[in-house]
């Protein structure tokens, strides 16, 4: 009994090890492309140029995930251009159309050498394979993702001047944009003089979101904010805004995102966030 259990056992190894090779089997293109489709779902088909948003994953062949597009969300896209390197990642996109997804063995040395164009890491030996895993979510041509671009753009800024007319309620406040999305309004007039392009000003200021948050401020710095006008760093509507002002004035400044940090990862706030400036201006100096 013991001896028909172990050939039923090596019986089921050997069949899982086929089953496994099976399922791990690549085909080779003429250009020496190793790929494996997982899922083809014969939709629109990838052409070059078109751009494509994707899911994409590569790894080391012992499957050590080294980039996972997932973490930055659902806005990875990339525009199929000419294959970097004969039997590149491009030719794999190409094989593929919307909704479907694959598998690529690439060459490192070609990826970092000739696609990302920078060294190899260390950690990655030389002439190791990248195993590359793509699902392609959307296939566009690239007017198409012109019109998406625009669309996308104009709800996002309808949204973000809904959230400042919202604001505006909440907080009583009655003004008319002096641009599109900027709202300019002033909340104590002062009497003294306009500073001019050059000049050097002396004011205190707050930065906040539209819900309150404050990010920046001239308390929170621990002195007033000094600066000569014109001489870069600031956003343009604060610069107009302050060249409007008489010495001695507060005044409020909302802006949309686009005349404010846009998409900059870099700012104090997170992308595509409007925001409320409160400025007084102190002295010209």
């Amino acid at each position: 009994m013991l001896i028909h259990f172990n050939r039923l056992l090596l019986g089921s190894l050997l069949l899982l090890a086929a089953s496994s090779c099976k399922r791990e089997s690549y085909s080779t293109n003429e250009n020496g492309l190793k790929y494996r489709i997982i899922r083809k779902e014969d939709k629109k088909q990838i052409q070059l140029n078109d751009i494509v948003q994707l899911n994409l994953t590569y790894s080391d062949m012992r499957d050590s995930v080294l980039y996972d597009s997932r973490v930055i969300g659902d806005s990875f896209i990339l525009k199929v251009s000419t294959p970097s390197f004969v039997g590149g990642f491009e030719e794999g996109l190409l094989l593929l159309g919307e909704g479907d997804s694959a598998e690529f063995l690439l060459s490192a040395d070609s990826v970092f050498q000739k696609q990302f164009q920078q060294p190899r890491p260390p950690h990655i030996a030389l002439r190791a394979m990248l195993k590359f895993r793509v699902g392609i979510r959307k296939v566009m041509s690239e007017k198409e993702f012109s019109v998406k671009i625009r669309r996308e753009y104009a709800e996002q800024q309808q949204d973000q001047i809904r959230a400042i007319e919202g604001y505006l309620v909440q907080n009583s406040i009655t003004a008319q944009p002096s641009s599109p999305g900027v709202y300019f309004i002033i909340l104590k007039e002062g009497s003294g003089r306009i500073p001019v392009y050059g000049d050097s000003v002396e004011l205190k200021y707050s930065g906040k979101t539209l819900n309150g948050r404050i990010f920046d401020s001239s308390n929170k710095a621990g002195k007033n904010l000094t600066y000569k006008i014109g001489s870069g760093g600031y956003l343009e509507a604060w610069e107009r805004a302050i060249t409007s002002m008489k010495t001695g004035t507060l005044a409020r400044l909302i802006l949309t995102s686009d005349n404010a940090f846009r998409k900059s990862t870099k700012a104090p706030v997170p992308p595509d966030t409007p925001v409320v400036f409160d400025i007084e201006l102190l002295r010209i100096y």
